[in-house]
């Protein structure tokens, strides 16, 4: 949005301010108002510490205090790597104060007080939970919350706390001990952990387009019975043919950004068995799309990556022949392309802290299948 900062002949400081009103990717992380002095170059910034902001959450602060601010720092843990740390901000003056996060407990408030250092730092987490207040009663008193509360911005798992950036130097007043001059936080979305595609619809007009042409053979077996008998004889046809099966599921770049990103989800579709059947005619005329059952593509899947899977297709019957006839039994499987399929679904992603948010999404649909299986019986005397 702009920058602040302060000049005299020339320009000593200039920091950014962000805009408070733009939407946010979910992988994005927003920088709050800065409250304090300018004095130092001892600036410090907590969040080049972090992996993945994404996947990280804010578990403890430790603060070191007396009349004022002289150390901070921030314990996080990391979905995929455990519990990191900032490293410390400021002095070894005052005294340790540590406050520890509960189970899907997030800062969303912090109230202090500052003038050309920070003096007090209090914070308050989304259970109503306040920590002791850490410094003293000098400066003007502020309050700083996330940019948003899970209606705005796409990223809508609440913003919290993720740690700071800021700036410690030496404080004459304190004989030269390093002391917090001033600081901004550092708001992140909460961390997911597990992400669930549900897709309601399938765009019909895709679905029709597919299912023109005939479709390619892609396996085919013949088995003959015959009967030199004067009586009609009952056999047993068995038929045990190897097939494959590729399958993607693919999010919209817009999808994507209001998720985080690609990542690998549990999907189901709705209905009674999933895709569903185009061509009711016959095989030869008039190519169908899959009817894809759960147990042929998998539970789970990654965005945009190809799944094949390799099964066996078999085919029994009891059939009856008439005397001094030979019937041949043919069983045909139909390679069936479905290809840039549009869909459209809700994605409900889990968060590290508990919380829950669903999304409308979309995306396509790919698949190559010889999963079609025709049966041809024909009767010819002998």
């Amino acid at each position: 949005m702009g920058f602040k900062g302060h000049a005299g002949n020339e320009i000593d400081f200039v920091e950014p301010v962000w805009s408070n009103t733009r939407i946010l990717d979910a992988r994005q992380v927003t920088v709050g108002d800065y409250k304090g002095g300018f004095v130092g170059d001892g600036h410090f910034d907590q969040l080049s510490k972090v992996s993945d902001p994404f996947k990280t959450a804010l578990k403890a602060i430790i603060v070191r205090a007396g009349a004022e601010v002289d150390a901070i720092e921030c314990i996080f843990h990391a979905v995929d790597d455990g519990e990191q740390r900032s490293g410390r901000a400021g002095g070894l003056g005052g005294t340790e104060y540590v406050f520890t996060l509960g189970k899907n407990e997030r800062i969303v408030s912090i109230v202090g007080r500052a003038s050309a250092r920070i003096d007090s730092l209090q914070f308050i987490t989304n259970t109503g939970r306040q920590s002791n207040v850490y410094g003293g009663p000098g400066g003007e008193p502020f309050v700083l919350k996330p940019p948003f509360k899970g209606t705005d911005g796409s990223s809508d798992a609440n913003m919290s706390l993720l740690c700071f950036q800021g700036r410690a130097a030496p404080t004459l007043n304190y004989g030269n001990a390093i002391t917090i001059h001033g600081l901004a936080p550092v708001w992140a979305p909460d961390p997911p952990v597990s992400f669930s595609l549900s897709i309601d619809h399938f765009s019909e007009e895709d679905l029709l387009r597919t299912a023109q042409g005939t479709p390619e053979i892609a396996h085919q077996s013949s088995k003959e019975v015959k009967n030199t008998t004067l009586d009609n004889t009952t056999s047993n046809i068995n038929f045990s043919m190897q097939t494959t099966k590729s399958t993607s599921v693919t999010l919209s770049e817009s999808s994507r950004s209001r998720i985080g990103g690609k990542y690998t989800y549990s999907v189901k579709c709705n209905g009674e068995v999933g895709v569903p059947l185009i061509a009711k005619g016959g095989f030869e005329v008039s190519a169908s799309v899959e009817v894809a059952g759960e147990h042929e593509w998998g539970s789970t899947m990654t965005d945009g990556q190809t799944i094949t899977k390799d099964f066996t297709e078999t085919y029994a019957d009891s059939v009856t022949v008439r005397p001094g006839m030979k019937m041949t039994a043919t069983v045909t499987l139909y390679k069936v392309v479905a290809k840039d399929v549009k869909w459209t679904g809700k994605m409900t992603v889990t968060y590290a802290w508990g919380g829950t948010q669903t999304f409308d999404v979309d995306g396509t649909f790919d698949s190559i299948s010889c999963t079609k299986q025709h049966i041809n019986l024909n009767t010819v005397p002998l």
